[in-house]
């Protein structure tokens, strides 16, 4: 993975998720991004192209972040959805928490 510097600190090239975030892809892209996670101090996930998300979508963002927050490391996104977002909310979870600054 790419990194680069800003204000003197590594940052990782965000991750691209196109498309969808459901059930049928959840599974390998947890295993991809744990292993990010697991290498790095941050993960940063760009959503700009996310069309479709389900249930098991929003879980593995709450889960990554979890673990991030766990392991001391963060976990952001960024260029999500307005819906995407909406949807954490209706959930109970704060868009702050998750979004990029």
């Amino acid at each position: 993975m790419a990194k680069s510097k800003k204000n003197g600190l590594k940052q990782n090239t965000p991750i691209d998720i196109k498309d969808n975030l459901s059930i049928y892809n959840t599974a390998d892209l947890r295993e991809k991004l744990l292993a990010i996670l697991e290498a790095d101090q941050e993960i940063v996930i760009d959503l700009h192209e996310l069309k479709e998300w389900d249930v098991a979508g929003l879980q593995l963002i709450v889960s990554l972040q979890k673990t991030a927050d766990k392991s001391g490391k963060r976990f952001r996104l960024q260029q999500a959805p307005e819906a995407f977002l909406e949807t954490l909310e209706a959930i109970g979870l704060s868009r702050t928490k998750f979004l990029l600054n």
